[in-house]
């Protein structure tokens, strides 16, 4: 018979094992953040940025922020100061981008850089994926500002007109608004049509 004191005992050490392990796993993730705010805040540039990615994803890898973060710099320093593409760089975008999908494949900032990363392979594929996300999440009129930047990408007046309709009230309307006036003015109307 297990006597009152050796259940006490076990219980104590099993409190005690998970208590180490809970501190441990706090400390990791505290160390993660740290180095998340590093990279996202820096000032000046930071030249180990990716490292720093690294470090901070080996120490907690459900952090999406974090590949967010990462892949939206990876994607904005693609270039160098004579605007040739740096190698590499649209690789560790991808990366991170499709990392950070895998924690949460319904943030918005993750979705639409993933859409520009597609884009730059293919802009009907673009416009297809962002096509899906915009069925899912029809009510939200930045997402119809963005179909209006790929539909005038695309010189599709007809499909621009009309997500330019449902993007009323987003902030960058007016801009949109000017987008399609210009693919208006330079795509040629069809025969028959007395625009």
């Amino acid at each position: 018979m297990i006597s009152r004191r050796s259940l006490i005992l076990a219980a104590s050490a099993a409190i005690m094992m998970f208590s180490v392990c809970a501190v441990i796993y706090s400390v990791r993730a505290e160390l993660s953040h740290v180095f998340y705010y590093k990279i996202r805040y820096a000032t000046g540039g930071n030249p180990d940025i990716f490292a720093d990615a690294g470090r901070a994803h080996a120490l907690y890898p459900w952090n999406f922020r974090l590949a967010a973060c990462v892949a939206g710099i990876a994607f904005q320093k693609r270039f160098d100061n004579e605007g040739r593409e740096i190698a590499g760089m649209m690789e560790i975008a991808d990366q991170w981008c499709s990392m950070g999908l895998k924690l949460n494949r319904h943030e918005r900032q993750l979705l639409l850089l993933n859409t520009m990363l597609i884009q730059h392979k293919s802009l009907n594929d673009a416009v297809a994926y962002w096509e899906e996300y915009v069925s899912k999440t029809f009510w939200d009129p930045r997402n119809h500002l963005v179909l209006v930047e790929l539909y005038t990408r695309l010189r599709n007046v007809e499909k621009a007109e009309e997500a330019l309709k449902w993007s009323a009230g987003a902030s960058g309307y007016k801009n949109a608004e000017m987008m399609v006036d210009d693919l208006r003015k330079n795509t040629p109307a069809p025969s028959g049509d007395s625009r």
